[in-house]
């Protein structure tokens, strides 16, 4: 694997991934030059703890497995990947926070595939001020996510303090709900 690790040279004034590149490491990002977005390849497989910083916008190739603690920060959140870690709830560096911060999360998938990703911690602030939309795809247009249809297991903490959530309905499938998936959201009906 080749692994990028802490540019601070600010005389570079463009940068791009090799196809062999795997795992971008812990402070592998800090100090690249700025840009409008950061589109992170299909090889890469890891995003390490504090390893980007901040971009207004990151879009995440579907290679992703492993997304560690305080990874990054941004606006805008593209991830095509699936069957993903969110290790720790993906805290943000921001302001030290626990929570991963982005205005907005565009997930390549169904709300079906959001659930079943492996969350260690909750993705959302607790704070209504500070909580990320969540868009999942379905067919060719993202959603917000607002009242779901899930009819599938759900992950532990998959909606934990989500604040837009509003209305969930389950479908035949569904065995069983993880711990915390629905703490700390305002829905109401079920």
């Amino acid at each position: 694997y080749l692994m990028l690790c802490n540019i601070t040279n600010k005389e570079i004034e463009e940068f791009n991934f090799y196809e062999s590149t795997k795992i971008i490491l812990e402070k592998g990002m800090i100090g690249c030059p700025s840009k409008e977005k950061i589109e992170i390849p299909n090889s890469i497989i890891q995003i390490s703890a504090d390893s980007i910083g901040y971009y207004p916008n990151i879009e995440i190739g579907d290679g992703i497995k492993l997304i560690e603690t305080d990874a990054f920060r941004c606006e805008n959140l593209v991830i095509k990947g699936r069957n993903i870690i969110f290790e720790r709830a993906c805290k943000y560096v921001y302001y030290r926070s626990e929570y991963l911060k982005a205005e907005n999360i565009y997930f390549d998938g169904t709300v079906n595939d959001w659930v079943q990703n492996k969350f260690e911690g909750s993705v959302f602030s607790e704070t209504s001020d500070e909580c990320s939309k969540l868009y999942t795809k379905e067919n060719t247009t993202y959603s917000l996510v607002e009242n779901p249809q899930i009819s599938c297991d759900v992950s532990d903490y998959a909606f934990a303090n989500y604040k837009y959530l509003t209305e969930v309905t389950f479908k035949n499938g569904v065995k069983s709900i993880g711990r915390y998936a629905f703490y700390n959201t305002p829905c109401e009906k079920v």
